[in-house]
């Protein structure tokens, strides 16, 4: 992994420990991911071998879900369903 990528991670996970390195290829570019314990679970971080941010997928509690997705969501999903809810943030890159 290079260390830019590396370094990037390491930044994003602050105190916490990556337990879990990948190599992705996605459309034609080679990306860098991370993935480690957050404070509601599960966090996976995917940067470039610069270590810019591109995509972030974080496991949040329901309280942290606007009123109004989450009724919808459990309205469409149906009273027995057990949900789990995800924050994803997409770093899109700036046009050259």
């Amino acid at each position: 992994m290079p260390k830019a990528a590396l370094e990037a991670l390491k930044k994003f996970a602050d105190m916490a420990t990556i337990n879990e390195f990948a190599e992705e290829i996605e459309l034609g570019h080679k990306f860098f991911e991370g993935s480690w314990t957050g404070p509601s679970g599960k966090v996976d971080c995917l940067v470039t071998e610069a270590g810019d941010l591109v995509e972030m997928e974080e496991v949040i509690s329901a309280d942290k879900v606007p009123a109004a997705a989450r009724a919808a969501a459990e309205k469409e999903a149906g009273k027995h369903a057990k949900l789990a809810w995800e924050k994803k943030t997409l770093v899109r890159p700036r046009p050259e």
